[in-house]
């Protein structure tokens, strides 16, 4: 993953998603995070089989994503304000939901219970960004075994969001995005090598904007 948002996405959330590849053109924007491009995959998408899951692993994997991407990405804190140009994984074994604090936007990490037999769940995410940003947020379903998120996503689209999932020939596992397409909850599928360009056009901003990363205090 390369970037992510501008004035228009200006957080990337990630729930349950071990391997995605997302190269979003990058813009410098203010502090406050007006609006938020949230993404769920499964770990059924990895083609690594014997990667091994949990508060570790995610641990590792936003340290990754950091080195290789031009936004600045980490694993969730509880409270932990969403800033523009900012990517935030969710811890593995904890839910992270989007809330509002005023004017801006704050992880929230919850040890509820499974959904969907998993924690952290793409639904409880999706939901939150729903209730929390609305017509401000775009929905993302990748590869993934299952239906978790297919809920989530049609009330992201219910509430005005933009919502698109990865087509069945670029997926590794269609499950995920092919229940959120079943039930109407994604606007429109595409190849995963499309999505990046998909985005960059619901969100308003040209891909090859300049990139480059700045870290926050």
């Amino acid at each position: 993953m390369h970037a992510a948002a501008a004035n228009f996405a200006d957080a990337l959330l990630i729930a349950n998603a071990y391997q995605v590849s997302l190269p979003l053109p990058f813009v410098p924007g203010s502090e406050l995070a007006g609006e938020v491009l949230a993404v769920g995959a499964g770990a059924g998408g990895l083609k690594e089989g014997d990667r091994v899951f949990g508060t570790a692993f995610s641990g590792a994997f936003a340290l990754r994503m950091d080195a290789s991407s031009v936004l600045n990405v980490c694993e969730a804190r509880d409270g932990q304000p969403i800033l523009a140009g900012h990517a935030y994984i969710a811890p593995g074994d904890l839910h992270l939901l989007v809330v509002r604090d005023g004017a801006r936007y704050q992880c929230r990490l919850s040890d509820g219970d499974l959904v969907n037999r998993h924690r952290p769940s793409v639904d409880v995410m999706f939901r939150s960004v729903a209730q929390s940003a609305g017509r401000n947020s775009i929905g993302v379903m990748l590869t993934g075994m299952g239906r978790d998120g297919a809920e989530g996503l049609k009330e992201m689209r219910e509430a005005g969001a933009s919502t698109i999932a990865q087509d069945e020939n670029t997926s590794v596992v269609w499950g995920m995005p092919g229940a959120a397409w079943q039930i109407g909850a994604a606007q429109s599928l595409h190849p995963l090598m499309q999505i990046a360009g998909r985005i960059s056009d619901l969100a308003g901003t040209p891909v090859d904007a300049p990139q480059r990363k700045t870290h926050s205090a």
